[in-house]
């Protein structure tokens, strides 16, 4: 649009290449990037020429407006150098991410406005409507859930300000669209319980745990859980007093929030599931290898919506053969934590356990398949004697894997003759491996490119590592920070780890040292963590 008024593009490529550069923005991408970013599988011959024919186009068509020179060419494509505040995208998360720390810093008044002014941004029902790439789908998914978290951070803020009359409305709309999402659930329940409304407050929650049940086989979590339990008892000092916020009496503190219920004995949940059954049959416990989900693991929103969609494909009885997805990805994008995360997340879909092996026994050599197979046999309780031949052990994993449901998590894989041998057979289990390459001769297997997460995930992330107040001290600095680091996970985390463990530090000094790129990756360590050790294992 130009002073207001919307610029006409002729045709549907030039308007997904304007889109690529834009969800891309400050990023050089080359003339085949954009190729397979607009055509995807399918190019013409003559792909690259029309690339630089609708660049030269859009060019034109942004004649007169502050975008006239936002296009430029550099070596080895293009790259969009909008500035940041003439662009929607950009602006939008800019405000969530204000309205965001506003709302985490009590400033309740300030947060509603912020997340409104943010929502105001969003023309239409969905971004970047009209265009049907694979890109453009991913990209719109994410601004979805950001604008999702907006709403749901500002139905916070306003419960925080007492607005409950007026909100609930608004949440029951809210929840009628989003019925699988707990937490604006669970906003609903404490504003009908505030107007007086008990009993609805108490459907709600039923209604919540019947379709999670039904929907995703799987029992509310557990604040919830929690906030049911606080119902039941009318607990106003967790939900508020339906007469006014309640106060407590001078000199005496309110009582804290409850723990999250525990199930009971005869309630059906995963966690009683898994209790009820603790061995595989053999007497051997269930295997639980996963290492820990990542405390402050942040965004990645539709990547962890596409590995878990993945997942659950193993619910589908007719399936001969497990789902299996490659995670690939230049080292440290944070394919591993992906891989966990999601891993925890559908723990609930493989009782007989989940497996994790790292494939890589050093920086120079592979794990065997035999030495592959050996562990993996120990972990589901066998001991096996060394065979003679290796097809010995093969047909001694594929016997004591064949019935059950897990989930295989493959670390560091290097080729795919490694990792044939080590799927199970049947549809029960699944198997998730992260790569550097995509092992794209991997049969049956669906891929992920993992790339560097956006800004706004970068410093997130830094301020969850760091802690929240660092890195809001100085934004500009913090993003400086982000940008040294290249948005990698991992360098980020290091940069994080390096502010949370000197205090004196300011974010400034610590620009300044990454600065120096001769030092870069010495400053890029911390405790056991660094970014050179990442990198050698390439």
């Amino acid at each position: 649009m130009s002073g207001g008024d919307r610029i006409a593009l002729k045709g549907a490529k030039p308007t997904a290449i304007l889109a690529a550069l834009v969800v891309h923005l400050g990023e050089v991408l080359s003339a085949e990037r954009l190729v397979d970013l607009v055509w995807e599988e399918e190019p013409p011959a003559t792909a690259r020429a029309l690339v630089a024919s609708h660049v030269s186009g859009l060019r034109r068509a942004l004649a007169g407006t502050e975008g006239v020179e936002a296009i430029r060419t550099r070596t080895p494509g293009y790259v969009a150098e909008f500035a940041p505040a003439a662009v929607d995208v950009r602006r939008f998360e800019k405000a969530i991410a204000a309205g965001r720390r506003a709302a985490v810093e009590g400033r309740a008044e300030e947060a509603v406005e912020t997340l409104q002014a943010a929502s105001r941004l969003w023309r239409g029902r969905d971004a970047l409507e009209g265009l049907g790439q694979s890109f453009a789908r991913v990209e719109a998914l994410r601004l979805t859930e950001l604008r999702l978290e907006a709403q749901e951070f500002r139905f916070s803020a306003e419960l925080d300000l007492d607005r409950r009359t007026d909100l609930v409305s608004e949440l029951v709309a809210h929840v009628a669209a989003h019925p699988l999402r707990e937490r604006p659930r669970g906003q609903l329940m404490t504003a009908l319980f505030r107007t007086g409304r008990m009993p609805d407050a108490l459907r709600c929650y039923d209604e919540g745990r019947r379709l999670l049940r039904t929907e995703l086989g799987a029992d509310p979590g557990p604040e919830l859980r929690a906030l049911h339990q606080a119902l039941l008892r009318a607990d106003t000092t967790v939900l508020g007093a339906p007469a006014g916020r309640r106060v407590a009496p001078a000199g005496k503190r309110p009582e804290p929030a409850p723990a999250a219920a525990a199930p009971r004995p005869d309630e059906d949940t995963p966690a009683t599931r898994r209790a009820e059954r603790p061995h595989d049959g053999t007497g051997h416990p269930v295997p639980t290898q996963l290492p820990p989900d990542a405390s402050d693991f942040v965004g990645r929103v539709e990547q962890t919506a596409w590995a878990t969609a993945l997942l659950e494909n193993v619910r589908n009885p007719l399936r001969t053969a497990p789902p299996i997805g490659v995670i690939s990805g230049r080292s440290g994008t944070g394919k591993t934590a992906l891989a966990v995360h999601v891993g925890h997340r559908t723990a609930a879909l493989f009782p007989d356990g989940q497996l994790f092996v790292d494939l890589r026994a050093s920086d120079s050599e592979p794990v065997r398949t035999v030495d592959a197979l050996a562990r993996l046999l120990r972990a589901l309780g066998v001991d096996p004697e060394t065979p003679s031949r290796d097809e010995d052990l093969l047909g001694l994993y594929r016997t004591h894997i064949a019935r059950r449901r897990v989930l295989l998590v493959l670390d560091n894989a290097v080729s795919e003759a490694l990792l044939r041998p080590l799927v199970p057979p049947g549809g029960g289990s699944a198997v998730l491996i992260t790569a550097r390459r995509r092992l794209v001769a991997l049969e049956g297997a669906a891929h992920l490119d993992l790339g560097v997460p956006s800004e706004t995930e970068a410093l997130d992330l830094l301020a969850r590592v760091a802690g929240p107040t660092r890195p809001a001290l100085d934004p500009d600095r913090a993003a400086e920070i982000v940008a040294l680091c290249g948005r990698l996970p991992l360098a980020v985390r290091i940069a994080g780890a390096r502010l949370a463990a000197r205090p004196h530090w300011t974010p400034a000094r610590l620009v300044s040292r990454l600065g120096d790129e001769r030092r870069r990756l010495d400053e890029l360590q911390a405790g056991d963590l660094e970014v050179r050790a990442s990198l050698g294992m390439g």
